[in-house]
């Protein structure tokens, strides 16, 4: 396993590598960058702060880097392997399983020469309120199947066809509630998390 470069490119960059393909489901269609051009839009996502989800699939080359992303980033490898930074270390990931990644601080994940297959759900982390991946460093664990994928599928179907809103709301709901099922031994209650955010704003007090 290789240790991160000793510098990083402040600009953020977003590349699905060779031969890539993939499919979003977007909550509006506010972001300009390219890959989220040919997404599919379902407002019910903000419904749960998700600000997209998706299917991508890369035969080598993939590269990410986030310098301060603002919301939690859950995905799920399907086949093939890539790595991600954890605690300063590149940690390869297998099929099977699924990294959960917290908001503000530096998200990088690559696929080198291999392919990667996996789906992914984006939230943005609201003011005062405890994000879906509360850890201060990512976490990867194992997935029990599929199911996510499954879910995140049947939404982009269903986002064909903008007037069916009580299906998009189902599936929306059924992807929310499999990422909690992912993130349920780190989540606290919510008071607790206003309790917690408020002392961290003054510590010495």
């Amino acid at each position: 396993m290789t240790k991160p470069e000793t510098t990083i490119e402040n600009q953020d960059r977003h590349s699905f590598g060779e031969n890539a393909t993939w499919s979003v489901v977007t909550a509006s269609g506010n972001d300009p960058r390219d890959w989220l051009k040919s997404a599919r839009m379902c407002p019910p996502l903000s419904s749960f702060n998700i600000l997209h989800a998706g299917h991508v699939s890369s035969r080598s080359g993939l590269d990410i880097y986030r310098g301060n992303q603002s919301g939690s980033f859950i995905m799920l490898t399907l086949s093939g392997e890539g790595e991600v930074l954890i605690d300063g270390n590149w940690r390869a990931i297998e099929p099977g399983q699924v990294v959960l990644l917290p908001p503000f601080i530096p998200n990088l994940f690559r696929s080198g020469k291999n392919a990667w297959e996996f789906c992914w759900v984006r939230y943005w982390a609201a003011p005062g309120k405890q994000p879906v991946v509360s850890t201060e460093s990512p976490v990867c664990q194992p997935a029990p199947d599929h199911a996510l994928l499954h879910a995140i599928n049947g939404l982009y179907q269903a986002s064909s066809d903008d007037k069916d809103l009580a299906a998009q709301q189902l599936w929306v709901s059924l992807i929310h509630h499999y990422v909690e099922c992912y993130t349920k031994p780190a989540n606290r209650d919510e008071r607790l998390w206003g309790m917690w955010e408020a002392v961290q704003q003054n510590i010495a007090y």
